[in-house]
């Protein structure tokens, strides 16, 4: 039951930082695969920009990730700004072919 009430709440939250901020934000929840995202995009304009993601496989059954994902959503509430200082991150090579 843990789990359903972080994610509601998450939800809440994500919903929350798209109304109040200029963030704009992404929760998507796909029932086939049992996997949970929210995304935090840098404004309405630019949704295509990811500033920080976050992903749930309820297989793995994590409820720490779920909680960090909330306490993060909480603190760009409180402070209207992303601190990516404490995140994890990966660096992807990103190739465009041009002809």
């Amino acid at each position: 039951m843990e789990n359903e009430q972080l994610i509601t709440e998450i939800t809440y939250l994500a919903m929350m930082v798209n109304f109040k901020t200029d963030y704009c934000t992404f929760v998507t929840f796909s029932g086939h695969v049992d996997k949970f995202t929210v995304s935090i995009r840098e404004s309405k304009d630019n949704y295509r920009d990811h500033v920080a993601d976050s992903e749930f496989s309820f297989k793995r059954n994590d409820i720490e990730k779920l909680k960090q994902t909330k306490e993060t959503l909480i603190e760009i509430l409180e402070s209207g700004e992303v601190d990516t200082s404490n995140m994890n991150y990966s660096i992807e090579e990103v190739k465009h072919y041009h002809f």
